[in-house]
């Protein structure tokens, strides 16, 4: 029988009670994986009584205990205790628990003890309460990808304090509270849910301090967190001290501040492309002296201030953004001072700054001294100054193409030694002056402009006669 409304179908089975002693029974049409659970539920010496409800199985124990049965690992916990009652007969051994795929609406209750992955991706789980995790001292993997998480109670992990990789991407969270103190945790991912807040306390004791007050506490324990489309609006605060990799790719982030970073001292990569945001306050990264990587790409910059001293940066990309200017002290200390003062400090550190397609209309100042690769593509840059380019003595290739340069300056590359590719396509040059010794050139590229001449002097110095 099929029922139009489910309330109508929840009132007569709340009531089948009626119809003991007749002859007519009153059964849920249940999955065939549920079905067999319960004939075996049923057919357990375990077992005093089982019935069901909206698809989920509850037995009652010969003991007096009622034990939901969500998978088969459940029949086999039906005894008076769980099989690893005790922490310490688990020894070096650890289970691995796949349940996925299973349409399973409730976490598995008396789970082994030293669990140690629990893989619940692809069901349809609500919730997730601290109850079902108090057992499970040795969990080191959870993955729950996939399911209809709408809430996780206060302090859920509170009790996993083994736990390292924690997955909840694509369900329906909003939030995330505070989940425990996790001094173990190496990676957090929140992909594809519908976060509009990110607690402040989610990584925090609620008392206020944090997980990793101590960095030297973190000891080797590197962070990865992954909160990327799910439509967040602000940098989650609080996060683990020791977090090296924080991927924010296509949520709806507005703004970048200070005192986001200020406690993010071993962030080596920062991913922030496909946002919205507007503002960068003044020295962001001011303390995330390890930073390599930062990826602004696809926002809504008009301006970059000045970021912070940065000085094991590797890669700066701010691509596609409607960049009007480059501050003067974007990558210089405001007093004036470049980070990389002196080449030899910055030794094998080779840095890659990519600014395409950002609308901007003049090169970039103060650049890292140790620069490599420049990529200007589609830009609106006009012209090519030599002061631009008195400090990169250490860039290697410089990429202008599809720009609007129709004037480059005599001695241009003058100091930029270590140059070897040049590309100057598709710009509005109609002549090329002396450019500068360039020792190192490989490749020069010109191609779709309106070159009218090619200077006698283009490669050579013009002192030097025929």
């Amino acid at each position: 029988m099929k029922f139009s409304r489910y309330n109508v179908r929840d009132a007569i089975y709340r009531n089948r009670m009626k119809l003991r002693g007749s002859k007519v029974y009153i059964h849920e049409d249940l999955t065939s994986y549920r079905s067999s659970l319960i004939f075996k539920a049923r057919t357990s010496v375990n077992v005093k009584k089982t019935w069901t409800s909206d698809g989920k199985i509850t037995a009652f124990t010969n003991n007096g205990r009622k034990v939901r049965i969500a998978c088969e690992r459940d029949l086999e916990n039906l005894d008076s205790h769980s099989r690893c009652s005790s922490l310490c007969e688990c020894k070096q051994r650890r289970t691995l628990v796949d349940v996925t795929c299973t349409d399973l609406d409730d976490m598995p209750q008396d789970l082994p003890c030293n669990t140690g992955l629990l893989d619940l991706k692809s069901n349809s789980i609500t919730a997730l309460k601290k109850e079902s995790f108090s057992c499970l001292g040795s969990l080191i993997e959870l993955l729950l990808t996939n399911n209809r998480i709408r809430l996780i109670e206060k302090g859920v992990f509170e009790d996993t304090t083994q736990l390292q990789y924690i997955e909840l991407d694509s369900n329906f969270l909003q939030r995330v509270p505070y989940l425990g103190t996790l001094p173990a945790l190496l990676k957090l991912s929140v992909n594809r849910n519908s976060l509009k807040e990110w607690q402040q306390q989610t990584l925090r004791d609620p008392s206020g301090q944090s997980r990793c007050s101590n960095l030297c506490e973190c000891k080797q324990g590197r962070t990865l967190v992954d909160v990327t489309c799910t439509d967040l609006d602000d940098i989650p605060q609080d996060l683990p001290c020791n977090t090296v990799l924080l991927d924010l790719k296509s949520n709806s982030i507005t703004a970048l501040k200070k005192e986001s970073f200020s406690c993010l001292g071993s962030l080596i990569e920062l991913l922030l492309t496909n946002n919205r945001i507007r503002l960068i306050e003044k020295g962001v990264f001011e303390d995330a002296t390890q930073l390599q990587y930062i990826e602004l790409d696809s926002n809504s910059l008009q301006r970059i201030p000045y970021l912070g001293t940065l000085p094991a940066l590797l890669k700066l990309s701010v691509n596609r953004n409607s960049l009007k200017e480059w501050q003067q002290q974007t990558l210089r200390d405001p007093s004036g001072h470049s980070r990389c003062s002196n080449l030899c400090e910055c030794k094998q550190r080779r840095t890659l700054v990519y600014v395409t397609c950002t609308d901007l209309d003049d090169m970039p100042q103060d650049l890292p001294c140790n620069t490599v690769l420049l990529d200007l593509k589609s830009n609106s840059i006009t012209a090519l100054k030599k002061e631009s380019f008195s400090c990169l003595v250490s860039l290697v290739e410089l990429l202008l193409s599809n720009n609007r340069i129709h004037l480059i300056e005599k001695g241009v590359f003058e100091d930029a030694t270590q140059l070897e590719y040049i590309e100057l396509d598709s710009n509005f040059l109609q002549r090329i002056p002396y450019l500068g010794p360039l020792p190192a050139l490989l490749k020069i590229s010109v191609t779709r402009n309106s070159l009218k001449e090619w200077q006698q002097q283009t490669l050579r110095d013009p002192s030097v006669m025929e």
